[in-house]
């Protein structure tokens, strides 16, 4: 499945450039005051990679299981506590916690709401007469509570007095809706979407390839591409899957005291497909041409050779992050999820290529090596290749 340089790729998928021109001159003054030769301000990603590299057997075949790798593209900006984030937003704080934690949670609030209404069934029976038949003491005031809480209504003990049948009928309605509210967490907890990003597997580094020389395909040649991977490991797919390619980039200025300017590009995506078939290591390719955004941070090699792509001193400067982004629809349940991974010039292999993951079984079937879903290699000049799988 390897593929030599020159199949077609006329027809590649247009992504709109949202660079305002305002930006653009924004972006422009802040270099201007800046010193060719400062050094660059050491900053955190854009994107969090959290995750682990994953050792995977050497031959795997059409499923493929890792587990071991937390979600990837996380946002390192985020100053706010939990707490903060439950008192904005209470539902989408409790349903992003662990299982584990909602249902212990869940389950230690009912504990507290029987004990808080049969403390109340109590306090009451000791002023009111006759409050719950046929018993007043403590353990019945319990099984009263609970009863009424789960609307069970076993009718060994019930509420007579006044009071206390109108505290009990507050505590039903207030059950079913802390019911309601419950099954609604417990719903949105394992049907999230966002838990299939949880199996998108992204690359831990990209590369940046040579340029193609001319050929018979294609007289004018092809630029330096940048590549990266990404593959979806769970057995139920996405629905129209795609991949985007964002470039950022930030200068502080007067060594990190200026003033910040973030500017985000979007990166035209060279695959020829809309639709990311992420059942195979996918490759998510952009051609660095004169137009790319990123042809100011690849210095310009000889002509009439075939040069390794190096980065400019910029691109550190600047500190140039590209974003991957992966957007689809889980099929069961019809909602969007997301997934983001970012790459830097630490992580960017520049004239190498990624090493092939698929492969011909003796019996014929296509085996898929994800242990080298990370592994990049040197490229070889004289056999220029292009993904396996784009």
């Amino acid at each position: 499945m390897v593929t030599q340089i020159g199949a077609a790729t006329a027809g590649v998928t247009q992504v709109v450039t949202s660079a305002a021109d305002t930006m653009k001159s924004g972006l422009d003054s802040i270099r201007g005051t800046l010193d060719k030769d400062e050094e660059p301000t050491p900053s955190a990603p854009l994107i969090e990679r959290k995750q682990e590299v994953v050792s995977i057997s050497s031959k795997l075949f059409w499923m493929c299981k890792a587990h071991n790798r937390s979600r990837p593209g996380e946002f390192s900006v985020d100053a706010a506590s939990w707490w903060q984030e439950f008192k904005e937003d209470p539902f989408n704080a409790v349903v992003n916690e662990p299982a584990w934690v909602v249902l212990f949670g869940y389950f230690i609030l009912y504990i507290l709401l029987i004990l808080l209404l049969g403390l109340i069934f109590f306090i009451i029976a000791q002023f009111e007469e006759d409050a719950l038949v046929p018993d007043q003491d403590w353990k019945s005031c319990l099984q009263c509570s609970w009863q009424s809480l789960t609307t069970v209504g076993y009718g060994t003990v019930a509420t007579n007095g006044n009071v206390t049948s109108i505290v009990g009928t507050v505590a039903v309605i207030w059950s079913v809706v802390f019911d309601a509210i419950g099954v609604g967490v417990f719903y949105q907890k394992f049907s999230n979407a966002s838990n299939k990003t949880r199996h998108i597997l992204h690359s831990t580094h990209a590369c940046i390839c040579h340029a193609q020389g001319p050929s018979a395909t294609f007289p004018a040649g092809l630029p330096p591409r940048f590549e990266c991977r990404v593959h979806h490991l769970s057995d139920m797919g996405l629905v129209e899957p795609s991949v985007k390619l964002v470039m950022a980039r930030f200068r502080s200025g007067q060594r990190g005291t200026g003033r910040v300017c973030v500017q985000f590009q979007d990166l035209e995506v060279a695959n020829q497909s809309e639709i990311a078939f992420l059942q195979f290591p996918y490759s998510a390719m952009h051609f660095i041409d004169e137009n790319s955004p990123l042809a100011e941070y690849l210095q310009p090699g000889a002509e009439g050779e075939v040069a390794k792509p190096q980065p400019t001193s910029s691109m550190a400067r600047d500190h140039v992050e590209i974003i991957c982004i992966v957007n689809g629809t889980a099929a069961a349940t019809g909602s969007g999820c997301e997934s983001r991974a970012s790459y830097t010039s630490d992580t960017i292999d520049f004239g190498h290529r990624f090493a092939d993951t698929l492969f011909h079984h003796s019996d014929g079937t296509l085996c898929v090596e994800l242990s080298k879903i990370d592994t990049t290699e040197p490229e070889d000049t004289s056999a220029l290749l292009l993904p396996q799988c784009f």
